[in-house]
């Protein structure tokens, strides 16, 4: 009480001599004395309680609000493993324009104390930011028991395509960034190394649809999955095992340390993947002659199986060399030896539909993938306050080695045996430094500059039954790119208005060489592109309060192919289906512009249009009776699609998320022998609840439909499914029992027909290990108080993450 009078006393002191602006501050410290930075500091209305403005407290504890509305109001201060501190009511008018608090003590918390602030404060699955949407992985229950592919699978507004290509609402080839760091991956690579970190070490996803300058102007949009990293001081960590059984049994297990004493913080994690899975593909292929008959059919059956123990760690050290300078070090590596296993039949038929032959094989396959990368970095605050420097240094290596044997039967009799010996090496390097700079009038400049090495080795050797090379049809692909980026940015943020606006220059250097061998005469390809980005966002408060915000985006950005995808070699899949690298490919450019609107943290509309010439899509090539799959750029498109978030509280124990998207595609382009043109609707709906029952037990429960879905090929038809999830908190809320159902109905199935393919059509359904129970139990220890004073930074790795295949 004594210290409730004391701040209101020190409060009608400090609001005594007038003012123009009409703002809020203090200062926040603990029982110490000691400045607490990251302290969390709500402003709320005295009337309702309503949320009006949040911000954080800097290095020296200190926080400010500005360009408030006159009222009465009231301060909520939480800090992790701290009481919290509510302020008596506090008004500002026009006599009380400049209201200044002195010292906010917060006090240690009593374990019942931290109890309750850990139930009460749960976070919600979706949290709205003006350039961002956060998702907080921990508010879904099922995420500890899976993979992190698993946890994007579930987040609302990503689509996790069969190839491994992942999506964000109407945007397509995303850029996956891990703690801001691009794992320079194919999709397909990329979808298998996800599978192999635990989702339990995941601590939120942030989705930026219109990234600003600052990022690499590759990608439609920015996916960045924040990886967990305690700032307590002292040893803090947690441990976390977890199961599922499908048809295959999968299960991973991670722990998690930090250690923060004075300037030191050290970290790691430590994780171990077992991954197993199938799939069962039934292809029905015709063909038809020139005026439209039936001259034969072909059935064609795949059973694909693979396991694989994937092995990983990383470790960090922050260090802290004065009040103002930090630099880090990490290391991190992975390890992923995979067994294959396919067994196909293709039977084929006549024109009066009668069985002509029956054709076998098998593939027994084996891989060693690992990766290790360095990074180095450097974060420097100068005097004036908002001006900083960031700088770091990062080299990836990527080593993989494939051996495939196939066999090859007709009416039980070997006919051909060969195999393929791929190894493949990457070598990445790269630079990247963010300066910001502080302007008057509450704005600020954003500049950098950013270059990248990429060095590309791929030898792919064919094989006869005798272990012989055959040389006319292996190859030695090598590739080198090399981007240079510098960008500059300014942000500006009003009463009302905030402008920021950003230009980006990249300059790329590719060079691409098939080397000679003794059946042919190699050939090479250099090309020189550059490149201007320009990306812009406004947003307008309706209100003074900020609960209406408008915003307006527009920006241009690249993708580019994947660096194998250059590789013409022709890979074997079954006696009728070939994949093939294109060495022609081409960057695609995409122009964009969205209207976005948002009121408070539970709705949020949104309509765009985006353009795009020289898509990358998959595509096939008919050659007799083979379908030969490879990239190829599709010559335009555009899209208008219509977005609906819904975040609503119906009840104290229900939380509900609902997201819908609409959008109308148009793609036209010549296609081989074809002139293409395809429009569609297209369509995907997600629901996400969650559930407190109690203090100690919540659950949840998605529901996910997709419509048809199109491409300039290939039409697939709908699916959907729905999955649940409880867990109950133990051991005096310090350890965490999950369970979790996926794909309860089995309504996750692949169906798709081929289009626009000339004098034939194909019809594919495709069945993989998709419905599992999942189990896993998490554990956290060590003393949670004290949190450290360095804000997340990203690092250089940023933009070729998804380009390794």
């Amino acid at each position: 009480m004594l210290k409730s009078i004391l701040i209101s006393f020190f409060v009608f002191i400090s609001i005594a001599g007038l003012a123009q602006d009409k703002s809020l501050s203090g200062i926040v410290r603990d029982s110490r004395n000691t400045a607490l930075s990251g302290a969390v500091v709500k402003l709320l209305n005295t009337k309702d309680s309503a949320f009006v403005k949040t911000t954080t407290s800097s290095d020296d504890g200190r926080f400010k609000f500005i360009n408030l509305p006159a009222g009465a109001f009231r301060l909520a201060i939480t800090y992790a493993g701290l009481r919290r501190f509510d302020t008596d009511i506090i008004t500002i008018n026009e006599s009380h324009t400049q209201v200044n608090i002195p010292v906010i003590i917060l006090q240690s918390g009593k374990s019942e104390e931290l109890k309750a602030v850990t139930v009460t404060s749960k976070k919600p699955l979706l949290e709205y930011e003006v350039d961002k949407t956060v998702v907080n992985v921990e508010a879904m229950a099922s995420a500890a028991a899976g993979n992190i592919l698993e946890v994007l699978e579930k987040t609302p507004g990503v689509i996790v395509e069969p190839a491994g290509n992942i999506r964000l609402n109407d945007k397509n080839r995303v850029l996956v960034l891990i703690d801001g760091r691009n794992t320079y991956m194919s999709a397909q690579d990329l979808a298998a190394y996800l599978k192999s970190i635990p989702g339990s070490i995941v601590d939120k996803i942030e989705l930026i649809e219109n990234p600003s300058a600052k990022y690499d102007a590759a990608g439609g949009a920015v996916i960045n999955i924040r990886l967990k990293k305690n700032k307590s001081l002292g040893l803090t960590g947690n441990i976390s095992t977890g199961i599922n059984q499908g048809k295959k049994t999968r299960s991973n297990h991670s722990l998690n340390l930090n250690y923060n004493h004075k300037k030191i913080n050290v970290f790691t994690n430590i994780s171990l993947t077992t991954d197993a899975g199938f799939s069962d593909d039934d292809n029905d292929r015709r063909y038809y002659s020139n005026t439209g008959e039936l001259q034969s059919r072909v059935s064609i059956n795949n059973n694909f199986s693979n396991r694989s123990l994937s092995p990983g760690a990383r470790i960090g050290l922050d260090y802290t060399l004065s009040s103002k300078t930090i630099i880090g070090f990490q290391v991190n590596g992975s390890f992923r030896p995979q067994r294959d296993k396919q067994d196909f039949e293709t039977s084929s038929y006549n024109s009066s539909n009668d069985l002509d032959s029956v054709n076998t094989g098998t593939m027994r396959g084996k891989s060693d993938w690992q990766t290790v990368g360095i990074n180095a970095n450097l974060q420097h605050r100068f005097n004036e306050k908002g001006k900083e420097l960031y700088a770091d240094v990062n080299y990836i290596r990527y080593d993989a080695t494939s051996r495939q044997q196939f066999d090859n039967y007709k009416s039980g009799s070997l006919t051909n045996k060969f195999s393929y010996y791929l190894p493949s090496g990457i070598d990445i390097y790269n630079f990247k430094a963010d300066y910001t700079q502080p302007l008057p009038n509450k704005s600020s400049l954003d500049a950098g500059i950013k270059t990248s090495l990429v060095k590309n080795n791929n030898n792919s050797n064919y094989l006869d039954q005798l272990g012989k090379q055959v040389y006319e049809k292996s190859n030695h692909f090598l590739y080198n790119e090399n981007i240079n980026a510098a960008y500059v940015n300014v942000r500006k943020n009003g009463k009302r208005l905030g402008i920021q606006a950003g230009l980006r220059f990249e300059n790329t250097h590719m060079n691409g060489q098939l080397k000679d061998n003794p059946a042919y005469s190699g050939t090479s390809f250099t090309r020189d592109i550059n490149n201007l980005f320009f990306t812009a966002n406004i947003n307008y408060r309706l209100d003074s309060a900020g609960k209406h915000i408008i915003t307006i985006g527009n920006s241009r950005r690249i993708n580019r192919p994947n660096y194998q995808q250059f590789n013409p070699f022709l890979v074997f899949r079954d006696n009728y289906s070939y994949s093939q690298g294109n060495i022609d490919l081409l960057p695609s450019y995409l122009n964009d512009v969205r209207i976005q609107y948002r009121y408070k943290q539970w709705l949020n509309l949104g309509i765009g249009y985006t353009r795009a010439n020289n898509i990358v899509f998959p595509s096939t090539e008919v050659v007799g009776d083979k379908y030969i799959s490879k990239s190829a750029n599709i010559g335009k498109g555009r899209l208008f699609a219509a977005m609906v978030g819904l975040n609503i509280k119906p009840t104290k124990w229900w939380q509900s998320n609902l997201n819908v998207q609409v959008a109308s595609m148009k793609l036209w382009t010549p296609l081989y022998t074809q002139q293409i043109n395809v429009e569609s609707l297209l369509a995907r709906a997600s629901w996400y609840n969650q559930f407190t029952f109690s203090k100690a037990l919540a659950g949840d429960l998605s529901a996910d439909y997709r419509p048809n879905d199109l491409q300039p090929q290939r039409k697939t038809l709908s699916r959907y499914r729905i999955d649940a999830g409880i867990q109950k908190k133990v051991l005096n809320t310090k350890g965490t029992i999950r369970l979790s159902v996926q794909d309860i109905t089995r309504g996750w199935v692949q169906s798709d027909r081929s289009i626009n393919l000339p004098r034939t059509d194909e019809y594919h359904r495709g069945i993989s290990d998709i419905r599992r129970v999942g189990f896993s139990f998490s554990y956290r220890f060590g003393d949670e108080k004290f949190a450290r004073k360095r804000r997340h930074n990203d690092d250089a790795a940023d933009s070729e993450t998804q380009r390794v295949q």
